[in-house]
């Protein structure tokens, strides 16, 4: 007997459920799944938290543009948004630090972490801090189910290519709108940003680089849909449109660590029960101190987190 087919499009929801490791219903199930992800070498690991487990692995600039153009945006539009962000801020007098020029990398990171959006997804070196942005809920999810992925950060591949894509001033185009290198729109891979503000240092704030992924020619690194968890729901590739869906950055998931040859950059991810976010944000703030107020060091942060503990309905 054959296994049924299904028609309907591929959601990220389904997408990322079908490779997850399983659910965590407390601080000591998500570090255990954090060790199952990591084969238990969290030290090369970076982290993403994401409130709501049915949403996609897209970067603000993408969800921004989404809602403008009423589409996923292609690499195009991004440069487009790009530059008209690095005009305004070099206007704004953002291109210079203490210690001289930024490069395009280092204002992308700077104004990211003050709410720009920025075509880079944000990630933190630290699982704790990550796991904090699953659970640190709005109203909008305080009901849902968050996600928690695990990248690979010391990929054999990709890091040399950093130095190229970081480097020039501002006042220069950024190296991948004219010599992206060839991974670019088929991986990731991760920039750990300088310390050049605060909330970077607090937050260990680092980058998934990555341009809008292809499924264009040999789909076998990307997205198949064969994830443990998958059965009869993936049994083709998913369409360009289901990609983009998942994801706006070149990855694929990954399920637990086997017997089998390691991949190349390595994800991963994991639930974290809906029920159990409050009591893991007591436990994160009561066992190791975590807390917005640490992670936010600012004026900025506290009128998004704590004016809201005081005047709940703002």
């Amino acid at each position: 007997m054959h296994a049924e087919v299904f028609e309907m499009p591929v959601s990220a929801d389904e997408y990322w459920t079908s490779y997850e490791l399983g659910t965590a219903k407390s601080l000591v199930d998500a570090v255990r799944l954090a060790k199952k992800a990591a084969s238990e070498d969290l030290s090369s690991w970076v982290w993403r938290g994401q409130a709501n487990a049915a949403w996609g692995l897209h970067s603000s600039l993408s969800r921004t543009l989404r809602t403008t153009l009423r589409r996923w945006p292609e690499e195009r539009d991004l440069v487009d948004a790009e530059a008209k962000l690095f005009a305004s801020a070099e206007q704004w007098g953002l291109g210079w630090a203490s210690r001289g020029r930024l490069s395009a990398l280092e204002l992308l990171a700077l104004i990211r972490h003050h709410g720009a959006p920025s075509r880079f997804i944000d990630v933190s070196g630290s699982f704790a801090i990550a796991l904090h942005d699953a659970c640190a809920s709005a109203p909008d999810t305080e009901d849902r189910d968050a996600r928690v992925f695990a990248f690979d950060g010391e990929g054999q591949v990709l890091t040399d290519h950093i130095a190229n894509l970081e480097s020039g001033p501002l006042n220069r185009e950024p190296a991948w709108w004219t010599a992206a290198p060839d991974w670019w729109i088929t991986s990731y891979t991760v920039w750990r940003a300088p310390a050049i503000d605060d909330r970077i240092v607090r937050q260990q704030g680092a980058f998934l680089i990555s341009g809008v992924p292809t499924t264009t020619g040999n789909q076998k690194w990307y997205l198949q849909g064969h994830g443990p968890g998958s059965g009869a729901r993936f049994l083709n590739p998913l369409t360009a449109a289901e990609v983009l869906d998942v994801t706006s950055v070149g990855v694929r998931c990954h399920g637990a660590a086997g017997r089998g040859g390691r991949p190349d950059h390595p994800v991963r991810n994991f639930r974290i029960a809906a029920g159990a976010k409050e009591q893991i944000l007591r436990d994160l703030r009561v066992l190791f101190g975590l807390s917005a107020a640490g992670i936010y060091p600012d004026a900025a942060g506290f009128v998004k987190f704590g004016v809201a503990e005081i005047l709940p309905w703002m």
